[in-house]
């Protein structure tokens, strides 16, 4: 983190705490677990995918509603087969879900399915504005585009915000994710410039692991060079850890004045919504927005060493769910890098452990297996967390996905993790709990 994110200016606060997500249907279930993390009434960007139809799309965007939130589900030009069928779908989305908001994309289809050829024979459509939309987002592109040159790209973009203004609704900008803040932040003072003033939403890729930030780049055609992953934070060499957005995030929050107006972050939650939602309370708390004693913060220092403070035993103000979260998190990051100091400060000496085969761990067993290199991760990745409270202590369920050797033999998998954890005299410690390999998961490597 650079040194001016402790005491960060109110232009870049409202910037990190007005996200909005990109959500799909499939995904509502993650959503419906993590709903108590997100603040009501922010924007649920519901992607318009092949493999999901108009009763999921439209399933989904009631989830949202019913969870508090404000949907927006994707209109794909091209793959849509009738202006009938436009109709149908928009106007049971503003009775059933009570949307008001909608992105239009021309889709990715070389030949229409039907009438629509791009967003905007959608926006003249009047479907819209007939059905109640009132806020319309359009695709911003800072970087190159497939087809369009940069002239083109500005005078599209210029002509799609004049027609929505001209029918009554308002115009919302959304980028697709990037990597390279300067560009972005380029591409801004430029879209200001030419007098675009309307909202902007920043498309912001969340924490994944590297391998799959890079594959998902090369499906949605971002940019991604070796060049631009390093700005972002990322070394090509290492696919096989993970990153986060916060270098993108750190450059683009400090690169905002006055004159950007209204710009927030538009998270794709590609390692998860329950990862990036654990990311969005770190950063703010790195970013100074907790008004109370902070959760415990795991961080590795320049020596390669894992840093925890623990939080003091009257802490409230994030609640235990969160604490929670934040302890996994750096259970997660000690196990990687096989911190022996700070496991025995995350476990309980009384810790009975059983492992996948059913052997039973004690706290000096499973620290052994740390500092003597029986087993080494070099990949360690959560993939949901679901946590369950009782008064001073938590169950924690965790699915992750690991990659090391273990007595000298390599091996791959996916995991389940379940932790108990306590309190006693402030401190958090983990009690018990169980592993398992899940089904067809397990692979040796050799």
């Amino acid at each position: 983190m650079s040194a001016s994110i402790g005491r960060m200016e109110p232009l870049a606060q409202t910037f990190v705490n007005a996200l909005s997500l990109e959500v799909s249907a499939k995904a509502m279930p993650a959503l419906r677990a993590e709903a108590a993390r997100i603040a009501r009434g922010t924007t649920i960007s519901i992607p318009y995918l092949p493999s999901e139809d108009d009763a999921a799309r439209l399933a989904a965007a009631r989830t949202v509603r019913e969870l508090g939130f404000e949907p927006m589900p994707h209109l794909s030009a091209r793959r849509i087969g009738s202006r009938a069928a436009l109709e149908h779908f928009v106007e049971r989305a503003v009775i059933d879900a009570g949307i008001e908001r909608c992105f239009v994309i021309a889709g990715d289809l070389a030949t229409p399915a039907g009438p629509f050829a791009d967003s905007t024979s959608i926006i003249e459509s009047g479907i819209l504005e007939r059905a109640g939309i009132k806020v319309v987002g359009v695709g911003g592109h800072p970087q190159a585009h497939p087809v369009m040159t940069s002239a083109e790209r500005w005078r599209v973009l210029e002509n799609k915000c004049q027609r929505i203004e001209e029918r009554g609704m308002a115009p919302l900008v959304i980028t697709q994710f990037a990597f390279d803040a300067d560009i972005v932040l380029a591409w801004l003072n430029e879209l200001r410039a030419r007098g675009i003033t309307h909202p902007l939403l920043v498309g912001v890729p969340g924490p994944a692991s590297i391998a799959r930030l890079v594959r998902y780049a090369a499906m949605c055609g971002v940019a991604a060079s070796t060049s631009m992953l390093s700005r972002y934070g990322i070394s090509i060499g290492r696919l096989l850890g993970r990153a986060g957005p916060d270098v993108f995030v750190d450059r683009l929050a400090e690169g905002l004045t006055e004159a950007h107006g209204q710009v927030s972050p538009h998270l794709f939650p590609f390692g998860g919504i329950a990862t990036t939602m654990e990311w969005v309370e770190r950063y703010r708390m790195r970013a100074g927005d907790a008004q109370t004693t902070r959760p415990p913060v795991a961080s590795i220092g320049s020596d390669g060493r894992l840093s925890l403070k623990q939080q003091s035993p009257n802490y409230h103000g994030a609640g235990m769910d969160t604490e929670i979260r934040q302890l996994e998190e750096a259970l997660r990051i000690a196990m990687l890098t096989s911190d022996v100091a700070a496991l025995d400060g995350l476990i309980a000496d009384a810790l009975i452990f059983v492992g996948p085969s059913g052997e039973v761990f004690g706290k000096q067993d499973d620290l052994a297996l740390h500092r003597s290199g029986r087993q080494k991760l070099s990949v360690a990745e959560w993939q949901s967390v679901e946590i369950a409270l009782h008064d001073q202590t938590a169950v924690a369920l965790t699915t992750a996905d690991l990659v090391g050797t273990f007595d000298g033999a390599a091996f791959s998998g996916r995991f389940r993790y379940c932790r108990f954890w306590g309190k006693a005299a402030g401190v958090w410690q983990v009690l018990g709990g169980s592993v398992v390999a899940l089904p067809a998961a397990m692979e040796t490597i050799g």
